[in-house]
């Protein structure tokens, strides 16, 4: 299981890139790459690279959790807060059904 080296969230930056959404979450990179790339997940395009505002990566977080109130844990498994269609490719992979 792969969990959280953040453990605080006033330690993120403003802006999140793939690696630290990747550590924030405890997911791989290429996970949190796809989620960069999801339907309602709040990233915004400058040149060719992909961020998250903090703001609304905790609101984001916040939504995916059913609204409680969250802070990354390094106990914390990831795929608690992950978007419903990462996770959907996820149990493909590993041949896992949801």
């Amino acid at each position: 299981m792969n969990t959280s080296s953040i453990k605080n969230f006033d330690e993120l930056p403003l802006f999140l890139n793939a690696q630290l959404v990747s550590r924030t979450l405890g997911v791989s990179p290429s996970s949190a790459y796809e989620l960069l790339h999801e339907d309602g997940f709040p990233s915004l395009r400058i040149g060719s690279r992909l961020v998250v505002p903090k703001e609304q990566f905790r609101l984001w977080v916040e939504r995916q959790t059913g609204g409680a109130h969250w802070e990354p844990s390094v106990h914390a498994p990831a795929h608690s807060v992950l978007h419903p269609a990462v996770l959907k490719r996820k149990a493909c992979k590993t041949g896992r059904g949801m």
